[in-house]
């Protein structure tokens, strides 16, 4: 079953992505603010890229989040099958976001790896001359 793509209460942005001022628009924003100026929801409405004919990609993505809680946590827990549930999110942009997520726990992974430590003279020696044969070699 698919879930609901409109709340009665929910007020309805312009429909039309390309309707909004320019500076509104999440990837003008990202090329004149940066990425860091994003909010979470316009980061998934680039990743989404669409919306459907009664919502814009914006708000298409506040209703992802809004499902999970507005925890990306969450929402990276969901498989293609499960986001392919909700209206308007098929399995191309589905693939889209499980990739993202993959990618983003991979480097968290990846930074909470252990850097070996080198303290002692003959170990640096040792590891330097271990990169000179490499180049040489």
């Amino acid at each position: 079953m698919r879930h609901k793509a409109l709340s009665s209460t929910w007020p309805a942005p312009p429909l039309k992505i390309r309707d909004w001022a320019r500076q509104d628009r999440p990837r003008e924003k990202l090329m004149q603010n940066g990425v860091s100026t994003l909010t979470d929801t316009e980061l998934v409405a680039i990743l989404l890229g669409s919306g459907t004919k009664n919502l814009s990609v914006v708000s298409l993505a506040q209703l992802l989040l809004k499902h999970h809680n507005q925890d990306l946590g969450e929402l990276s827990k969901r498989s293609v099958k499960e986001l392919q549930k909700f209206k308007g999110i098929g399995e191309a942009k589905a693939i889209t976001i499980v990739s993202a997520m993959e990618l983003s726990r991979r480097r968290r992974d990846r930074e909470a790896l252990p850097k070996p430590k080198i303290n002692e003279s003959e170990e640096r020696l040792s590891a330097h001359a271990g990169r000179v044969c490499r180049q040489a070699c």
